[in-house]
């Protein structure tokens, strides 16, 4: 009851089904679940793009110093 005025006024609060506020509160513990679990799978995927650059990087370098000491020896030769 509500004191509006000096009247009582009677108020009703009504829930649709008897567990509206758990399923709430279990709808956000799923949705930060997933968001952990995609920001799990994200670092996965940063780490693994992270080595696999570095491992590019490496070797193109070995193909470059490979090449250009191939090259070399070429010109040596002629």
């Amino acid at each position: 009851m509500m004191k509006s005025n000096n009247k009582l006024i009677p108020v009703s609060i009504f829930f649709v089904g008897s567990n509206s506020v758990p399923s709430c509160n279990m709808e956000i513990n799923k949705l930060k679940k997933n968001a952990r679990i995609v920001l799990g799978i994200t670092k996965i995927i940063n780490k693994f793009l992270k080595y696999s650059m570095k491992f590019f990087v490496y070797s193109l370098k070995e193909s470059v110093s490979n090449f250009s000491k191939e090259t070399s020896a070429i010109f040596y030769h002629l």
